[in-house]
């Protein structure tokens, strides 16, 4: 590209973004000047220092296979800068031209075949594995360093929750295998890779907040689609030249949504013959989205209470993907604003979110479809039955941790599902309490543990309230003999789990010492615990030997009674101050001893 041709792009495209982000707030004359002359400046100050390598993960091997072939093919009619090392895997079926896993370098060529150089022939590979794709991307940012990375996954999509297994994410038709999304499979396709400048999906429905959130920590900016993605896909030979390390991410990220938004318009590059067709892209900051996620759980919380009013306000949104259940983020928050006038502090709490989600978001844009609609996308079904129907999927999910889950199952009537029954893993003794560990299932809403315990001389029952999320949770009761325990859960609604229950002996010990840990890491204190048994009470003090003999700490702990007690040696000096080695420490009470060995590493 020649030097002024590409100082004349530059300036156009941070025009354009200026105009996008003064849109709805009017700036006069001088003030446009003002920013027009300053958008010069940075532009005169861009160097092409920046390189790119940007890894096509093209899962293929299905109905997709032509429309791989054909997009490799844009690749190569591209218009590809220097700097930019663009390198695509592919997995093809073994009946087409280019069969099983193939790498190529791709290279600038305008035959209808493909001729990039094959870089490696891997034969039959399960692009349906998400450790395929992590191997992929992992052996291309080494082989090929760059100071910027970018990685596009290519292939069918369709969000988080198809139940259809050939569409869920990266189907390969020949291994009979799928990414899923609620599973944590594509989250972990980004387990040790560097972190992504530029992570784009193209496949359909990828760019929703379920979505995102298993990959916001992977990649500054995600770009993709919250609707269906025409077969064609992203139009590669119109907007590979801005890798050309002039543009910053951001900017680029411009350049993509615009590319792919304009190609659909009527006459467009992958629309010739003028189709009416209804496309959606946008660009986010993964960065930000922690942010916008915590200020989400914070309005759920807040408002889940007024879940049926929250639903009332989806009317008219904009449906799409599986049953009509997804809708616009930005639409629907808008929709409740709109309805809150009359509700000062809901109308400032959804205005806040509103405004979160305007930083987090780069652009979105949109054909043929309402203009609020194009940044992401969110679960709202309608009816009970779609979400009674997925939401144990759903609480797997990272977003699950914005509450929006509880919002749901308080948006259909009354939640009459009671929690699944929780597993009793161990109940056992533990000096004079009992030890007991639970295993949980997820529930939309934070469960309440009911514990009995009943004993030969007691029947009690204890209440432990548990954060949501929850599945296994070890807990001490006190007891006084062997028995068995009950154990139950209940949710918000108080719909009772079945029981789950357990016999546990128990033995009357004498004086006993423990420590916690052992061994001990040296500066971290640890803890002390000991039983006093029935019939024993008086004065207790602590002593500390070195293998010597000798006594090197001494502390009273007061009048001790029957039950346990522990002790925090960390917050003493004396104790603190002690070397590394073994050590015996010894307890009394009244007339009775009891003695442990600690080591302080």
């Amino acid at each position: 590209m020649r030097p002024k041709t590409l100082f004349i792009q530059l300036i156009c495209v941070d025009l354009r973004i200026y105009l996008r982000q003064s849109a709805g707030n009017r700036p006069n004359l001088k003030n446009c000047f003002a920013g027009l002359l300053l958008l010069l400046c940075f532009a005169l100050q861009a160097q092409s220092t920046e390189t790119w390598t940007v890894l096509v993960y093209m899962a293929g091997d299905n109905n997709l296979w032509q429309n791989a072939i054909q997009d490799i093919n844009d690749m190569e009619s591209a218009n590809l800068p220097a700097n930019l090392t663009l390198v695509v895997q592919s997995d093809l079926p073994a009946s087409s031209t280019y069969p099983g896993g193939q790498r190529r370098l791709i290279r600038q060529d305008s035959s209808p075949d493909i001729t990039s150089p094959l870089i490696q022939n891997l034969g039959s590979i399960n692009s349906g594995n998400s450790q395929t794709l992590n191997d992929f991307a992992r052996w291309g940012f080494a082989r090929y360093p760059s100071t910027r990375k970018a990685l596009f996954i290519w292939g069918h999509g369709n969000s988080w929750f198809k139940q259809d297994t050939s569409k869920w994410i990266c189907p390969d038709d020949d291994a009979q295998s799928v990414m899923h999304v609620w599973d944590g499979s594509l989250r972990s396709a980004f387990s040790g890779l560097p972190y992504l400048d530029i992570l784009l999906f193209d496949a359909c429905s990828m760019q929703t907040l379920e979505v995102l959130s298993e990959v916001k920590d992977f990649a500054a900016l995600i770009i993709g689609s919250e609707e269906l993605v025409p077969s064609t896909g992203f139009p590669y030979q119109d907007f590979l030249d801005w890798f050309s390390g002039v543009y910053n991410a951001e900017q680029i990220c411009y350049g993509i949504v615009d590319a792919y938004i304009a190609s659909y318009q009527p006459g467009g590059s992958q629309n010739p013959f003028g189709a009416n067709l209804q496309v959606t892209c946008s660009a986010v900051r993964g960065n930000l989205m922690d942010s916008f996620l915590e200020r989400l759980k914070q309005f759920s919380l807040k408002y889940r209470d007024r879940a049926a009013e929250l639903l009332s306000y989806r009317e008219g949104c904009w449906e799409m993907n599986d049953g009509y259940n997804d809708v616009d983020i930005y639409e629907y928050l808008m929709k409740v604003k709109q309805q809150a006038v009359s509700d000062p502090e809901l109308f400032a709490d959804v205005e806040s979110l509103i405004n979160s989600w305007h930083l987090t978001r780069v652009l979105e844009a949109n054909l043929n479809l309402p203009a609020s609609v194009g940044g992401a996308a969110i679960w709202f079904p309608w009816h009970r039955q779609y979400f009674d129907a997925l939401w144990s999927y759903y609480a797997q999910l990272e977003f699950s941790q914005s509450r929006w889950i509880s919002v749901l199952n308080r948006a259909y009537g009354a939640d009459e599902t009671a929690p699944y029954k929780p597993q009793v893993l161990s109940a056992q003794q533990s000096l004079g309490s009992l030890l007991l560990r639970v295993k949980l299932n997820l529930d939309p809403d934070e469960l309440t543990l009911k514990i009995q315990v009943n004993t030969a001389d007691s029947l009690r029952i204890f209440y432990q309230a548990l954060d949501w999320g929850t599945t296994d949770i070890t807990l001490r009761l006190p007891v006084s003999g062997p028995g068995t325990v009950v154990v139950q859960s209940y949710d918000s609604s108080y719909n009772l789990s079945g029981p789950a229950s357990a016999s546990f002996q128990f033995t009357p010990l004498p004086l006993v010492l423990e420590v916690h840990p052992n061994p001990m890491m040296k500066n971290s204190g640890g803890m002390l615990k000991w039983l006093v048994p029935d019939g024993v009470s008086g004065q207790g003090s602590l002593a500390v030997y070195n293998l010597r003999g000798q006594k090197v700490l001494e502390r009273s702990l007061g009048s001790l009674t029957p039950g346990e007690g522990t002790a925090l040696p960390g917050i003493w000096p004396e104790f603190m101050s002690l070397g590394r080695g073994i050590y015996l420490i010894r307890l009394k009470v009244g007339g009775h001893t009891a003695r442990a060995k600690i080591t302080i590493l």
